[in-house]
């Protein structure tokens, strides 16, 4: 049994010795039609920028990934054209040109997981509240800084605090 055991994991030793080959030459395939980089970089790059909820990017990489020229809507005119995204708890409104790219959107999301430095920031200058309800806006323009707020209601007994914070956790 022992040499059974001993065969079989040298034979499996051994194996992995030509698991890997030596073929270094790598071909390049060039597909036609096909877009690798997501049309609205810049828009991602900016506003999920510092952004740590999951359904926030979600939304925000289906908006960067619609392809305006695919929409049954669209009729190759020249106008600006806006598109609604909606889940649960959040939504999206984009702009788009012609060619696909975001102009602006607006961007409203509720009770999603707020970044440390802003739970930290409420909790530190009001000890006793607890949060209630929380929202998340984001105004986008091509070319413009991005606009973050977060909205927060804070409660304590039977008064409530609403408070306005930026991204860093600063009153706003």
């Amino acid at each position: 049994m022992k040499k059974a055991v001993f065969g079989a994991m040298m034979l499996g030793i051994a194996s992995l010795g030509y698991s890997q080959g030596t073929n270094s030459k790598i071909n390049e395939v060039k597909l036609s039609g096909v877009e690798v980089a997501p049309r609205n970089l810049a828009y991602m790059d900016r506003v999920s920028e510092g952004t740590i909820s999951d359904r926030v990017l979600v939304l925000e990489k289906k908006a960067s990934r619609y392809n305006i020229k695919k929409s049954p809507f669209f009729d190759n005119r020249s106008e600006e054209f806006q598109v609604a995204f909606r889940q649960k708890g959040g939504n999206i409104r984009a702009t788009y040109d012609k060619d696909g790219k975001i102009l602006t959107s607006s961007e409203r999301f509720k009770d999603i997981a707020l970044p440390p430095a802003v739970r930290n920031s409420i909790y530190k200058e009001n000890p006793g509240w607890t949060l209630h309800s929380n929202a998340y806006l984001v105004s986008y323009n091509n070319g413009k800084d991005v606009k973050k707020t977060y909205k927060a209601q804070i409660r304590k007994g039977n008064l409530k605090k609403y408070l306005r914070l930026g991204v860093d956790g600063n009153k706003i």
